[in-house]
């Protein structure tokens, strides 16, 4: 029994201290274990006070087997709180391994966020920034279009303007070229006017000049054939009586004017006339309102001067003057011709206002003008002109071809009234002697 005890003591101990050795839950087990030996111990007492000693044998039989089957289920117990312990303790550094691990997934996700919400405030803060200088782009985008435009208006003001004076230029341009061409038009039609009033003036003077000189030249015809009257009176006078101053009396009558008039016209009265050589021409330009000043020596008594004008541009007029007229002008000329255009002017020997010497020409520019002038007229009575004999030439600008003849026989002129006169003198002279 008592070994049963012991046994059971021990036991108990073993489980108590078993139970001791774990960690969790020890005390609850200790008491457990405790509270349920002392209901055992109990129980146990109160069968050994009840039991008579003639179920001790059985008692301690069953007791035995109980210790046996106690003992049993306490190896049993053991081993199930081992394997229990070992559960334990692999369940706990399982939890220690996953708390390990949720820690350092905890700690791995808390970086990740932090990490994360680093991003997010990068990414954020970039976002800002790009939006703030997405704003201030647009902004200056903005300003900038707003000046484009203000200029781009400004501008299209300034043209708009520009146009709008440009417009009124023109049409303040034109109407002054309008203006400006109805007065040239006016000025035109006056000129015209003025000119066509002149011709028919000059038309009229010539008119009269001709019936004038018709009349001169009758006058001059009778005056001649009386003078040549009157000389061949004298001639025979002298040969009847032999007195001759009857006859230089009339020599004087016919011959001394004229001679006074012809020294008079070979002095030149204009030293700042161009000379032109006999059949030459000139070519010259005139400004408007001005003159150009020409003149020819003419000493054949029966020359017929031809003087033609041909006008290259504008509108130039010819004017002629003798010793009398030096300084031939619109308003004072012996001889002229002002129609537009060329213009002709014919001066023959038997005009009364013809007298060998010299004769002056004026070129008056009526508008600017360019011109070529043509001087013709025979050198000497007896000048013979033999144009087959001389090479067919086109005319052509440059120097002067000259050319030499020689004429073997002169087919006797026509005598005039001073050669007559001198041949009856003689004749009379020699009767005389």
């Amino acid at each position: 029994m008592k070994r049963l005890v012991q046994l059971e003591r021990r036991r108990i101990e073993r489980t108590i201290a078993h139970h001791l050795e774990s960690k969790d839950g020890e005390s609850l087990i200790r008491e457990k274990l405790e509270e349920k030996e002392r209901v055992r111990l109990s129980m146990l007492e109160q069968k050994q006070q009840s039991m008579a000693k003639e179920r001790c044998q059985q008692q301690v039989e069953s007791m035995i087997r109980q210790a046996m089957q106690m003992e049993a289920l306490e190896e049993g117990r053991v081993a199930a709180l081992r394997a229990a312990e070992e559960r334990h303790t692999a369940a706990e550094k399982r939890l220690a391994s996953l708390e390990k691990e949720r820690k350092a997934k905890e700690a791995a996700a808390a970086a990740e966020a932090k990490k994360k919400e680093q991003r997010i405030k990068e990414v954020l803060a970039k976002r800002e920034k790009e939006e703030i200088l997405r704003k201030e782009a647009l902004q200056a985008r903005l300003d900038q279009h707003e000046e484009q435009l203000e200029k781009a208006v400004a501008q299209r003001d300034e043209a708009i303007a520009d146009r709008v004076q440009l417009m009124r230029l023109k049409e303040s341009s034109k109407e002054r070229n309008v203006a400006r061409m109805v007065r040239a038009e006016e000025f035109r039609r006056e000129q015209l006017l003025e000119k066509v009033e002149k011709d028919e003036q000059r038309a009229q003077r010539l008119a009269q000049d001709r019936i004038t000189l018709k009349k001169e030249r009758g006058k001059i015809s009778k005056k001649i054939q009386n003078q040549r009257d009157s000389l061949h009176e004298a001639v025979e006078d002298a040969q009847k009586t032999g007195d001759v101053q009857h006859v230089f009396k009339a020599m004087e009558s016919v011959f001394g004017k004229s001679t006074n008039e012809t020294a008079d016209a070979r002095v030149d009265k204009n030293l700042d006339a161009e000379t032109m050589a006999r059949n030459s021409s000139v070519v010259g330009t005139v400004k408007k309102g001005s003159y150009d000043y020409y003149k020819i020596r003419v000493d054949n008594p029966e020359a017929v001067i031809k003087l033609r004008l041909v006008a290259k541009s504008g509108d130039p007029d010819l004017f002629v003057g003798g010793s009398t007229c030096p300084y031939p002008t619109v308003d004072d000329y012996v001889w002229g011709h002002s129609s537009f255009g060329d213009d002709k002017v014919t001066i023959y020997y038997f005009d009364e206002k013809f007298a060998c010497g010299w004769f002056y020409i004026a070129v008056y520019g009526a508008t600017a003008s360019s011109y070529t002038l043509y001087a013709n007229w025979k050198a000497s009575p007896d000048e013979v002109t033999v144009a087959s004999t001389l090479p067919a030439l086109a005319p052509q600008r440059g120097p002067v071809r000259s050319y030499k003849m020689l004429v073997k026989e002169v087919q006797k002129r026509i005598p005039t009234l001073s050669e007559n006169v001198q041949t009856r003198l003689e004749q009379m002279l020699e009767s005389m002697k």
